[in-house]
């Protein structure tokens, strides 16, 4: 069979080596270009003209000649890409000059109605504009059309930067899941729509040396839309877009979804995986292939040389920055994608400016001599108790808030007998672990990248310093509680390298009930698992104790079910999942009071800190209260030995454990005596950094920080006393302590469900293999969420 001219000279350019057909690629680039610069000159310049005439008409423009000179001419680069699309159309038209000079005055017209300039100004642009499109129309009649031989060339162009631009439109769409909010934010921030289409238009050039070119572009587009439906049902649970950094947390996220999600959510997610398999098949079959062209490589290589700097550059300009707290909201403004590249670039933790070890070793040395040892007539504390309140919010915070009767009643009685106030959380409806952290540590999550959780990307393999830890070396013995699932962001692993001495987490509770519905027990189970603590040890505790009852989320529930009359500012549907929170939070006050009334009757020398991690998603769209007050939770307190109640004080989460310290007569470790020495120092937060940078980077893993008694569980017994095996039922009987529901048989090394019967009972069914003499036999705690071994007894050897 004969070959065409154009097959053999692809079948050619195929032999020959990838460097020399780079090399050709680029000269035939060079000399295309030598050949038409001068037509494409005055392009150029026209397109240049018009964007700095547009620019000049904002508030950019009086900064061009400032100290922000060069830099704001970085904000051309989305205007020249704004009126480049906008434009684009008229290169396929026979009236190439009339349709550019009426979109031109469309773009300055548009532009100059954003920055609401005289209206004289852009009218009289837009005139201009106008008279050269009337120009153009009456010479085109005089002198006829004039053919334009790039016009297929410009084709091209046109389908894939509008293909592009449909596809950024749509991630938007699918991201804020509102056109109503969308549209006219890209209307009104076309420059950062255009910087988003540009991004997504530069990473999409690889679709050009694919030879399924169209199937290419399908996968890519299926990639980002996907990606930005998951962070809009992330946001929509946890106030928080998808980031990067989110692959290290991809299990608890996923383990949450599937709680948390409505079926429609569900279904939909499932439909749309089918969905896309289907198409990506039937696709893949039916896509044309499209040569290969070196060329094509040398522009995608030159572009990804060129543009990353001008895109930078561009959103890095202040004027283009929105002051939003919530990263939702930033993400809403800047773009999905914008947004998503930009904070993926600022995922890592740097090294701080100035950072040495010089400089550590005289820093702290300047807070051990600066700092003021604790003096003065302070009681004995035998026992620090420190409960961290899931989600709880004080419901008078609710615009127009009027109830039958208190929801908090005890709540309030310590506000107005004991310490309170009120502190700066990391975090807004969830993303409890970073408040955690900041407790425990005295660390700043400011200090670190958005989005790092340094739960699951740092503490859960690496020891380092904490207050649990300087409450132990002063004889206190740690203790973290919390009724949920122990694996949930490694906390299994992070308490012990935190310096906790145990860990009780759900799965170690006997005879508990989870909260219907839900996946974990209602915070009145805590009493009883506070006083087992303090019953099991000698000297004096600390225990540390995270509940879970006000998690969302937020059911609607019918009238008849609201626990009490009320009335807030709102509609209905709000009205129905506050109701559900009230009843929520009147459970959770009688837990709290339960708690304290066993500390009271108990007698020993007690002091109890109570705060809130974040305020619930409730009051996301609550427009009287400011999106800094949105980041502010209350603290209480608790005694029994006489300490006066003292002036209501605003602090900083990171800061509480400090407080706790100065108000019953402690040091503190290092960061808290940090904390005392330079809070009032004008380079504050220069020596935080460092601190922090050296307590997370360098002071960690050393042989001090070793935990090796550390247990979960750990207080009530846990072992076999007998195993027997019932033939005729084929069932072995199990009889110990410590079993709970999350209690297996281990048989040699092979486990095996047991059906709970209470604390001292477990029975498995359906055994059909006898047992033998000489068998290994163990019970184990199993991880409810990823199956981890939480605890195991001493093995027995059968003896028949």
């Amino acid at each position: 069979m004969l070959k065409t001219k154009k097959e053999n000279t692809e079948e050619n350019s195929e032999k020959q080596p990838f460097g020399l057909q780079f090399m050709q690629s680029c000269k035939e680039l060079n000399n295309i270009v030598k050949k038409y610069y001068k037509k494409l000159l005055p392009w150029i310049a026209t397109y240049f003209a018009i964007a700095i005439v547009s620019l000049l008409m904002t508030e950019y423009g009086n900064n061009m000649l400032s100290s922000s000179f060069p830099k704001t001419l970085l904000l051309l680069f989305p205007r020249l890409f704004f009126l480049f699309v906008l434009t684009l159309t008229s290169f396929i038209s026979d009236k190439k000059y009339v349709y550019f000079s009426l979109l031109s005055g469309v773009f300055l017209l548009w532009t100059g109605i954003l920055a609401k300039v005289s209206p004289a100004i852009y009218i009289s642009l837009f005139i201009i504009c106008a008279g050269f499109a009337l120009y153009f129309h009456y010479r085109n009649k005089r002198n006829g059309m004039e053919h334009d031989p790039y016009k297929a060339i410009f084709k091209r162009i046109h389908f894939w930067t509008f293909s592009f631009l449909l596809l950024t439109l749509a991630i938007e769409l699918v991201h804020q899941f509102n056109p109503i909010r969308a549209i006219p934010r890209i209307v009104t921030n076309p420059d950062m729509f255009m910087l988003n289409v540009a991004i997504v238009m530069g990473i999409g050039m690889f679709v050009f040396i694919c030879k399924k070119r169209n199937f290419a572009f399908a996968m890519y587009a299926a990639f980002w839309v996907i990606l930005s439906y998951i962070s809009y049902l992330k946001y929509s649970n946890v106030n928080e877009p998808v980031l990067l950094l989110d692959v290290f947390q991809i299990n608890e996220g996923v383990a949450a979804a599937f709680k948390v999600l409505d079926w429609i959510d569900l279904a939909l997610i499932v439909v749309i995986l089918v969905g896309l398999v289907i198409g990506i098949r039937a696709f893949s079959k039916k896509a044309k292939k499209v040569a290969f062209d070196m060329k094509n490589l040398v522009i995608i290589l030159l572009l990804y040389a060129l543009l990353p700097g001008p895109i930078i550059g561009a959103g890095s300009v202040g004027s283009m920055k929105t002051h939003e707290r919530f990263l939702k909201d930033i993400f809403f403004h800047d773009g999905f994608v914008y947004s998503f590249i930009n904070y993926s670039f600022k995922s890592s933790i740097t090294e701080p400016k100035g950072y040495s070890d010089e400089i550590i070793d005289d820093l702290i040395e300047s807070i051990n001599k600066q700092h003021n040892s604790k003096s003065g007539d302070y009681p004995e504390i035998k026992n620090i108790i420190v409960i961290q309140l899931e989600s709880f919010a004080d419901p008078n915070l609710f615009p127009g808030a009027s109830f039958e009767r208190d929801p908090i009643p005890f709540l309030h009685y310590l506000e107005e007998n004991f310490t309170t106030g009120t502190i700066d959380v990391p975090v807004f409806g969830g993303q409890t672990v970073k408040s955690e952290f900041e407790f425990i540590t005295g660390l700043n999550m400011n200090l670190l990248p958005y989005g790092y959780s340094p739960y699951v990307q740092h503490i859960d393999k690496n020891t380092m310093d904490s207050f649990a830890r300087y409450l132990n070396s002063l004889g206190y013995t740690p203790t973290a509680i919390h009724n949920y699932q122990g694996e949930f962001f490694s906390r299994h692993e992070v308490y012990k390298n935190l310096g906790f001495r145990r860990f009780l987490c759900y799965e170690t509770m006997p005879d508990i009930e989870k909260r219907p519905g839900a996946i974990w027990a209602n915070d009145s189970i805590l009493k009883d698992q506070i006083a087992m603590v303090l019953d099991d040890t000698e000297g004096g505790d600390f225990v540390y104790t995270v509940t879970v009852q006000l998690h969302s989320k937020y059911l609607v529930i019918d009238e008849s079910e609201f626990p009490m009359e009320f009335e807030i500012d709102g509609d209905d549907e709000k009205k129905a999942r506050v109701a559900y929170y009230l009843g929520q939070l009147e459970e959770f006050d009688d837990a709290i009071k339960s708690i304290i009334d066993y500390l009271e009757k108990k007698g020993e020398p007690t002091f109890v800190l109570m705060y809130s991690d974040h305020l619930p998603n409730l009051f996301y769209d609550v427009e009287e209260m400011s999106q800094d007050d949105k980041f502010v939770t209350k603290f209480y307190t608790w005694n029994n030995v006489g300490l006066e109640k003292l002036q209501d004080r605003h602090l900083e989460l990171y800061h509480l454990s400090t407080y706790l310290c100065d108000m019953i007569g402690l040091d503190g470790n290092l960061v808290n005596k940090f904390h005392r020495v330079y809070n009032n120092d004008p380079e504050y937060f220069h020596y935080y950094k460092l601190l922090q940078y050296y307590l997370m980077q360098e002071d960690i893993n050393k042989d001090e920080y070793e935990n090796d008694d550390y247990e979960i569980g750990g207080i009530i017994p846990f072992y076999i006393d007998s195993v027997t095996y019932d033939e005729e039922k084929r069932t072995l009987t199990v009889i110990g302590d410590g079993f709970t529901e999350n209690t297996f048989l281990c048989i040699n090394d092979k486990v095996y469900d047991a059906e709970y019967i209470n604390q001292s009972l477990i029975v498995v069914r359906d055994f059909r293999k006898p047992l033998a003499e000489g068998d290994i036999i163990s019970v184990q705690i199993i991880g409810e969420k990823y199956g981890a071994l939480l605890r195991e007894s001493e093995v027995i050897v059968y003896r028949g």
